[in-house]
């Protein structure tokens, strides 16, 4: 989207918003990684993501998707 900032610049905004409403594969947190920098790649502006847990298991809760491999480290939370 579009919006306005306060002092009149233009400024696009894109939300990925996730919605699991079955218990999945435990994935999450890495599908949400992956969505982002795709998103990034292809535009070059800001992301906002969010993920919607409706399904029944209460105790999953992904925070973090990380990676590491000779001294190169990624962390997406």
């Amino acid at each position: 989207m579009k919006v306005f900032l306060k002092d009149g610049r233009e400024q696009f905004v894109l939300c990925h918003v996730e919605i699991q409403s079955i218990k999945g594969r435990r994935d999450l947190a890495e599908r949400m990684f992956r969505y982002f920098y795709r998103i990034w790649d292809r535009y070059k502006v800001p992301i906002t993501a969010i993920a919607i847990l409706a399904d029944e298991n209460k105790g999953y809760r992904p925070v973090v998707y990380s990676q590491e491999f000779m001294g190169t480290s990624l962390r997406y939370v």
